[in-house]
């Protein structure tokens, strides 16, 4: 049976005509009988009974019809909706964007897609991963870039790697450990936790331990750039930034960054997606778009390469 047979029968059924019906559907009558006799020998029934005003459909004729129109329906919705989505899909994509993501990467990135699919509307959240994964479940965003917190990772969701940054400690130029060079010589201040707890921009999480020191005392949690930039201009607040981020905003600011020896963890960016949304499309363009622009910005500015992948054990330079 062939979607043409269901409309066939519909159009007998509405014309009660052969001929009109034939013309309704821009096909000859001898081609609507001989389809007609088709259907009939498939189901085994007649479907149509012949009378002095034309024709009209049997008793098995009106079941099927009845049938035939609620199906035609079903599928002329699912149309739509393939075509709306593959629309949604051409034109719109939203993104979870992290804090902790490198803010010198970020702009030259979206700038880049935007070039590449002019006519496409971007809208971006800023999300630390919590957020993303929640907006990701509801179907509220598409992708999430950023690092994964430690622990475990859902299996509904899968993370592709996308670039590595290093982190940096950066303070107010006017702070008065601006010119510290071991780590241990800022445990006693305060600290912005850039991100979620144990993520990148954690600085309880730098080994402290190993330098012989309690962790530092977190006064603000911050999980916004604009707030970050807000506050690091404050003469007591340290954070641990992405080199970027200096790079960007640090003379703007009157940040510097703290020049301590001690090498810090790498964050690594991630895109992150449910398992059933393949990256294609948009998402796989703008995947693209990142990591091409974090390479060729760490090759421009010279920026520091994330060294082993490992987060590096933090030596004790108290001597």
């Amino acid at each position: 049976m062939r979607i043409q047979h269901l409309h066939l029968l519909l159009a007998i059924a509405e014309y009660g005509s052969l001929r009109s019906a034939a013309q309704v559907l821009q096909v000859s009558q001898p081609v609507l009988t001989r389809s007609l006799g088709q259907l009939e020998a498939e189901i085994g029934v007649a479907l149509v009974i012949r009378t002095p005003r034309g024709v009209g459909l049997s008793p098995e004729g009106e079941i099927l019809a009845t049938r035939a129109s609620k199906a035609l329906d079903e599928l002329a919705q699912a149309s739509e909706e393939l075509e709306w989505q593959a629309k949604r899909h051409r034109s719109r994509i939203a993104v979870g964007l992290s804090p902790e993501v490198d803010p010198l990467v970020v702009p030259r990135a979206f700038a880049s897609f935007r070039q590449r699919v002019p006519g496409a509307r971007l809208r971006i959240i800023d999300a630390p991963f919590a957020r993303s994964e929640a907006l990701l479940r509801a179907g509220e965003i598409d992708l999430a870039i950023g690092p994964l917190p430690p622990g475990s990772f859902s299996a509904a969701l899968v993370a592709q790697p996308l670039f590595e940054s290093v982190n940096v400690v950066v303070a107010s130029s006017s702070h008065p450990l601006a010119e510290a060079s071991r780590l241990v010589d800022l445990a006693a201040a305060p600290w912005v936790r850039v991100g979620p707890r144990a993520g990148a921009g954690d600085p309880t999480r730098l080994g402290w331990a190993a330098l012989g020191a309690k962790p530092p005392a977190v006064r603000l949690d911050c999980e916004s750039l604009s707030t970050l930039l807000a506050v690091l201009g404050s003469d007591e607040l340290l954070a641990v930034v992405p080199y970027g981020f200096m790079a960007r905003y640090g003379a703007a600011m009157s940040l510097v960054r703290v020049p301590i020896v001690e090498t810090l963890p790498v964050t690594r960016v991630r895109s992150i997606r449910k398992v059933r949304s393949p990256l294609g499309g948009l998402a796989g363009l703008l995947v693209g778009s990142f990591v091409a622009q974090a390479h060729a910005i760490a090759l421009a500015t010279g920026a520091p390469r994330a060294a082993d992948p490992r987060p590096p054990a933090l030596p004790d330079r108290r001597n």
